[in-house]
């Protein structure tokens, strides 16, 4: 066994101590302190992401848009009936079917698009 001695540990650059103290930290925290650094935190990395984009000079992504229009009942009534044909066991509420059905009507466009 060697005699040497290990370096003493520094609580202000040690990675362990760090990490203890963001824990403890952490746990002080209200839950709308807790809230507010997210809040932060999230808008910190949106921002270094659309940092890292302009620089590289790519455009920004595309948003979808709440007011993107939806398909009619009227559009959706025969995907409506194909999803309760292909689940017949039911338990879906109205939304589940609805987004279902939407996806069918996608699959399908997107095969006629092929099929040109």
């Amino acid at each position: 066994m060697s005699d040497e001695k290990k370096p003493a540990r520094n609580s202000r650059t040690d990675p362990v101590f760090a990490r203890l103290r963001g824990l403890a930290s952490a746990a002080a925290l209200t839950p709308e302190e807790r809230i507010e650094r997210a809040r932060r935190a999230g808008l910190a990395s949106a921002a270094a992401r659309r940092r890292a984009r302009e620089e590289a000079g790519l455009p920004e992504p595309a948003r979808r848009r709440a007011d993107h229009p939806q398909p009619s009942l009227e559009d959706l009534e025969p995907y409506l009936e194909e999803f309760d044909r292909l689940h017949p066991e039911g338990g879906f509420s109205y939304e589940e079917r609805r987004r279902q059905a939407i996806l069918l009507l996608k699959i399908d466009l997107a095969k006629r698009e092929l099929d040109r």
